[in-house]
């Protein structure tokens, strides 16, 4: 068909038929959006926020935040520093007096106290024992035999003070009265004096794990 044939045609067409489709091509267009760009514009931003929110943030953020996770352990550890430190200060409520062992040997035998911690008088030497090895050191073998409870076990919780009394008598041996910290260190206090004699005294006096501490000495004095 030509244009002319088909302009013919439509000019044909009853008024009623052309009149709603003039209508219809009259209105406007609805415009109808799309969401796609949206959500990946949303998704790009989410994305940029994730990755991007420790550069944000300001420099101190991480130390503050670290200062705060510090915290808790700090104060723990006052608390802890402060029971330690209570504990120090009781003396001999950590010291149980009914606990000493005192062992005797009626001559001069071989063993000495070893050198830390100790401080020497006319009559006796003390020393803080930390260990079984220590121990078996400071004692002569005679008296090995007497000590076999204060073993490695023993010394994870406990320590010894180890006083040597030498020239004593056995009939007349000598009484501890208390255990002292002092501002030069820590001091036993005999009741008396042990009368003169040909053997050695040696004391054993538990005591609570790093009471005394490794550079605190330890004296013995008499109260006559």
């Amino acid at each position: 068909m030509t244009a002319e044939q088909i302009h013919d045609a439509l000019t044909l067409l009853p008024a009623d038929l052309i009149a709603p489709t003039d209508e219809l091509r009259r209105r406007p267009r609805k415009r109808t959006i799309s969401w796609r760009p949206i959500a990946a514009a949303a998704a790009c931003l989410a994305l940029l926020l994730t990755l991007g929110w420790p550069l944000l943030r300001p420099k101190g953020g991480a130390s503050q935040d670290a200062a705060s996770a510090q915290a808790p352990n700090a104060m723990l550890e006052m608390d802890l520093a402060e029971s330690a430190s209570e504990e120090s200060d009781a003396g001999t409520g950590t010291i149980d007096l009914s606990q000493i062992q005192c062992l005797y040997l009626p001559s001069a035998a071989s063993g000495s106290v070893p050198a830390p911690d100790t401080k020497v008088s006319s009559l006796s030497t003390a020393a803080v024992i930390r260990s079984s090895k220590e121990l078996e050191s400071a004692l002569p073998p005679e008296l090995l035999n007497d000590c076999r409870d204060y073993d490695g076990v023993w010394f994870e919780t406990q320590d010894l003070i180890l006083v040597v009394l030498s020239q004593v008598s056995e009939g007349s041996l000598p009484q501890v009265e208390s255990v002292n910290r002092t501002q030069d260190g820590w001091e036993v206090v005999l009741s008396s004096l042990p009368a003169s004699g040909e053997g050695r005294c040696f004391l054993l006096i538990p005591t609570a794990k790093n009471l005394i501490g490794p550079h605190e000495a330890v004296t013995v004095i008499s109260k006559e």
